[in-house]
């Protein structure tokens, strides 16, 4: 074990080996450390507002909506996990570092510093005294002068402590603690920011609900009912008034559904239910049901479908005379991914069908396209059968926020803290007098962590005020 001597009179001890725990501690006491981490943090959350996060789309698959809006690009923002950066691992991971970072910077810093505030002796030489930034020596008139110098200071707010012939007088101590108050507050907002990683603590999800839909809040036991949607115009005007929805609540317990609220929601009228909120955020409709005609091109025979678009369709036979018609394949929101056919959701938005005719009389089959919103050329012109849209039928359907944030209560809280913190740091001064008495004189060695021209005018005044000369 190496002994070194620092300027100030410490001794050092250096061992060769430490332990793990120091060398942790040694690492995140680091305000170069803190500092990287939040560089780091603020660089992936500025990322993260390049474009939409997954949470704010509402279009399936998430893949082909990046790249279809935004090309290259998108797909690479995509790829790259950016679209979920305030929920992946990384950013939690960042946000432990940068806890831990705070809370080990501030133990290592406070303990030192409250040992120097609250347990330090009173200098009783003049060397010590000397070596302070402001250092006066006054004459003293006589013993009545000194007395009275020691009332300016009380008037003035200073606390003293006296030993012998040594005064310690002091005020605005709590200025220092400025900086652990704000990092105390930083310490509760992030405990409670990473809570957002927990379940039933925080939630921010979108569902779309048509009309007379019941579906599972996530990661909850509740259920949210759309029992009515429906939106208004200005008279005589295509521009909407209002959205509406009435929203009924539901808790499941052991199995059992128990409505727990009931209430109609527009947009900035949510509904409230404990820490839950439900927001009125969007609005379309959706093809419920279909009437398509079956004609022959080449004689005098037509046949209706109707579809129910809230059935199975894969394999449903319509089965005529002279005919019959099988759903090969159905697309609720058609669209091309990669040259192919795909659904970019459930609902159907934009329904598109592959369909079987059987001509019972010719006994032979035939492969027909239809397309309710799109329009493609597939080939159909060579087909024996048209197929065309004579009716359909819309269902309302409700877009709803759900949100429920358990910690706002506690950053708000630590949000007050912090600013009570710089408060302190900004506002307050901490001023310190040692005072030294030997025979008719004075040693005087003052102190402060801020604003100094201040404080020489405060001493000159505390001076004048005691009738003494410096």
């Amino acid at each position: 074990m190496k002994k070194i001597k620092c300027c100030c009179g410490h001794i050092k001890n250096f061992r060769r080996k430490a332990s793990l725990f120091k060398i942790l501690w040694s690492f995140f006491s680091s305000v170069k450390v803190a500092i990287w981490l939040i560089a780091l943090i603020l660089l992936l959350a500025s990322l993260g507002t390049i474009l939409p996060q997954e949470d704010f789309v509402n279009s399936f698959p998430l893949e082909a909506f990046y790249r279809q809006k935004y090309g290259i690009f998108g797909v690479v923002f995509y790829n790259l996990g950016f679209t979920h950066i305030y929920s992946s691992f990384l950013f939690f991971s960042l946000l432990v570092l940068i806890f831990l970072s705070l809370v080990i910077c501030s133990l290592d810093r406070f303990l030192p510093l409250y040992k120097a505030l609250y347990k330090k002796k009173i200098p009783k030489s003049k060397d010590a005294i000397a070596c302070q930034r402001i250092f006066l020596t006054i004459p003293l008139p006589s013993e009545k002068s000194y007395v009275n110098f020691l009332s300016v200071l009380k008037k003035r707010f200073y606390k003293l402590n006296l030993e012998n012939d040594a005064l310690e007088a002091y005020k605005g101590k709590i200025s220092h603690l400025g900086p652990y108050i704000t990092h105390l507050g930083l310490i509760i907002f992030l405990f409670f920011l990473m809570l957002r990683y927990l379940p039933n603590f925080y939630l921010d999800k979108f569902i779309w609900l048509k009309e007379n839909e019941l579906k599972r809040i996530p990661n909850t036991d509740y259920l949210v009912q759309n029992r009515r949607t429906f939106q208004e115009f200005y008279p005589g005007k295509n521009i909407v008034k209002k959205y509406e929805t009435d929203v009924r609540l539901y808790l499941e317990e052991n199995g059992i559904l128990k409505q727990k609220v009931e209430q109609a929601i527009l947009v900035n009228h949510p509904l409230k239910y404990k820490n839950m909120y439900i927001f009125q955020a969007s609005f379309r409709y959706l093809f419920s049901k279909l009437v398509l005609k079956l004609q022959a091109k080449k004689r005098n025979f037509i046949r209706f479908l109707k579809i129910d678009l809230n059935k199975p369709l894969v394999k449903k036979v319509y089965d005529f005379k002279e005919v019959s018609v099988e759903i090969l394949e159905y697309y609720p929101d058609f669209y091309l991914r990669e040259n192919k056919p795909s659904s970019r959701s459930s609902y159907p938005l934009n329904p598109a069908f592959v369909l079987s005719i059987k001509d019972k009389k010719l006994n032979s089959k035939e492969l027909c396209w239809f397309f309710v919103n799109t329009k493609f050329n597939l080939g159909n012109s060579n087909n024996k059968f048209l197929l065309s849209l004579t009716n359909f039928s819309l269902t309302n359907q409700t877009g709803l926020m759900i949100k429920i944030n358990k910690r706002l209560p506690f950053l708000f809280v630590s949000g007050i803290i912090i600013f009570l913190g710089l408060i302190l740091c900004f506002y307050f001064q901490y001023r310190r007098i040692w005072v030294l008495k030997d025979g008719n004189l004075l040693f005087l060695g003052a102190y402060t962590n801020k604003n100094w021209l201040g404080f020489e005018k405060e001493l000159r005044k505390i001076f004048k005020l005691a009738n003494l000369d410096c």
